[in-house]
């Protein structure tokens, strides 16, 4: 189980960290999603917990958005602000399955093993739910609004997208230490 949640923060890195040169990422979010589907896909093959797979479906979901997003300025002259609006919505609501999906199998998983841990994850479920709908929502509020309301709720995206990585990736590395401790 430890190898599965260290790709998952591996995966993490590729999608949350953007260094780019020109319009070239060099870590590509969709390299992160291959890495985290390849994880989930292997939980649920060791222990037929459906949430893994349902993850999976929402990784391929972002894999496909992601594409879309890469190929579109190649595609389409006009960049509407519509677009990318409905765009980055829907990237942001499969990464909210994606990442929902991985708690509740994380969550299943611990059922019988490390009580205290899983209500650790469900509270961590609940509260990345609860902030990734402020970013979605907040996102979408944005197309309408002059530019000193846009800052603030662009501040605020920032916030909420940033505490959000930092619960996730806290919590999946404390389930690999765990699994790393107990099954060595």
């Amino acid at each position: 189980m430890d190898k599965y949640y260290r790709l998952i923060l591996w995966g993490m890195a590729f999608i949350f960290i953007n260094i780019n040169i020109n319009r070239f990422d060099l870590l590509p979010d969709i390299v992160g999603y291959i890495i985290i589907m390849n994880a989930v896909i292997n939980l649920h093959n060791e222990t037929n917990i459906p949430s893994f797979k349902i993850s999976s479906y929402f990784g391929i979901a972002c894999i496909v958005v992601d594409v879309v997003t890469f190929i579109k300025p190649f595609v389409m002259y006009d960049e509407s602000i519509i677009i990318n609006l409905v765009i980055t919505t829907l990237t942001q609501l499969f990464l909210l399955g994606l990442i929902f999906y991985i708690y509740e199998g994380t969550i299943r998983l611990l059922e019988n093993e490390y009580t205290q841990l899983m209500l650790t994850m469900k509270t961590a479920q609940r509260a990345i739910l609860i902030l990734q709908m402020i970013l979605i929502i907040t996102t979408t509020l944005t197309i309408n609004m002059s530019n000193d309301v846009k800052s603030i709720i662009v501040v605020i995206g920032v916030i909420t997208g940033f505490t959000t990585l930092i619960i996730w990736a806290v919590n999946m590395n404390t389930v690999r230490k765990y699994y790393k401790e107990n099954l060595s």
